[in-house]
Formats: C-alpha cells, sequence, structure tokens
C-alpha cells in the first residue's frame, strides 16, 4: 500500500511536538532510527490512516574512493546504516480523530487556533504553510584543494 494524500504528520507519541511534512522521503530523511525502533512517533496521512514507522540496519556500501579517503569512518559506515521505511499500516481512515486531536491541540499550542476544529480536511490544509522540506545538499566532488 502506497501513500497517497499528503501532507503526512509525524507525532510525538508523548503528545507533544507534531511535524508535517510534504513527502515520505523527507520525513524518512529527518527521524531518527533509535526513536523509531522505541515507538516515540505516531504517523498519520491527511485522511487519518495510520502509517507504520520502521527502522532498519542495513549495510551500506561504499566506493573504494571513499575507503581510501577515510578508511575509518568508512568502516563504521560499512558496519551498520539505518535505513527509516514509512508505509500504510491501514487501507481505511480509522484514526481521523486521533489525527483531528494532534492537530488542533498543535495549533492551539502554536497560538494558531483553528477555526473549524470538526472539519479535519480544513485542519490539515492549515498546515500546508508549514510543510517541512528538507533541504538536500548537492555532493561535492572536490578531491584536492589547493
Amino acid at each position: 500500500m502506497s501513500i497517497s494524500k499528503f501532507p503526512i504528520f509525524i507525532v510525538d507519541a508523548g503528545g507533544g511536538d507534531l511535524s508535517p511534512y510534504g513527502s515520505v522521503v523527507d520525513a524518512e530523511l529527518q527521524l531518527e532510527a533509535i526513536d523509531v525502533r522505541n515507538g516515540c512517533y505516531v504517523g498519520y496521512d491527511a485522511q487519518g490512516r495510520l502509517l507504520r514507522l520502521e527502522a532498519a540496519a542495513e549495510k551500506a556500501s561504499i566506493t573504494w574512493m571513499e575507503w581510501f579517503l577515510a578508511p575509518r569512518r568508512s568502516t563504521q559506515r560499512l558496519r551498520a546504516e539505518d535505513k527509516i521505511s514509512i508505509t500504510l499500516a491501514e487501507e481505511e481512515p480509522t484514526h481521523t480523530s486521533e489525527l483531528s486531536k494532534a492537530l488542533i491541540t498543535f495549533l492551539t499550542r502554536v497560538g494558531r487556533p483553528p477555526t473549524d476544529p470538526g472539519n479535519l480536511q480544513t485542519l490539515v490544509e492549515s498546515f500546508r504553510p508549514l510543510i517541512q522540506e528538507v533541504k538536500r545538499a548537492p555532493r561535492q566532488w572536490c578531491f584536492l584543494r589547493f
């Protein structure tokens, strides 16, 4: 099952913070594997469907040039690299009330109380300007510096 309704919301399971993301990739890059393993987050799509958050250790691959330039760091990377994956946990949106409650709580806490707290779509749309887009730095291949 793939996620088709964006944004997605990652909520701190302790009832604290909430982060909206415009794509699954952005959320996967921001979450920490240890927190995902410990169940610190709960995820929802824009319709209130529960998301499955998983962290798996994968063997990383490195190029010979990376190993040659930094063998100790490259060896540590080879041991395990955590990969976060986010997928749908359910087909029907059965967690709309939990998502609505989290959105209302967050908006109220930041001083932007919702105008129509009973409408999930209005709540979701109020988060569009807050969507976090992860900035990816371009990789620079400059081996020699003078």
